[in-house]
């Protein structure tokens, strides 16, 4: 079943203020870095995410939380918006972007939640 929202300039502007003020964890934001470091750097990927697609990434990530009703920022918000932010971020020699990642996310420990 789909929900169809509508909302209003100010409600939007609501959201994007709360989703500022959604925390992120040390662990979360390591992780991040790390996996966009992997990706300047991996031989299949041209142009890898950038910091800015990195501070893309955390704020779709705490987008993500603000509508799962959460005030932080969990490892499964981080993974949600991944393929989605980087589909517009990544360039890559490779066929398929999206299995590069995909081992990637085998390669690089995600936090775990609590820890």
């Amino acid at each position: 079943m789909s929900l169809i929202v509508r909302l209003t300039n100010a409600h939007l502007h609501a959201l994007q203020k709360l989703s500022d003020l959604i925390i992120c964890s040390q662990q979360i934001t390591e992780f991040t870095h790390d996996f966009g470091r992997a990706t300047r750097t991996a031989e299949q990927i041209r142009l890898g995410v950038s910091p800015r697609g990195m501070l893309t990434w955390k704020a779709a990530a705490q987008a993500h939380a603000v509508l799962d009703g959460r005030k932080f920022v969990t490892p499964d918000d981080v993974q949600a918006v991944m393929f989605d932010v980087f589909n517009v971020r990544l360039q890559g020699t490779y066929a398929n972007l999206h299995d590069v990642v995909t081992r990637m996310q085998h390669d690089i420990p995600v936090p775990i939640e609590g820890a």
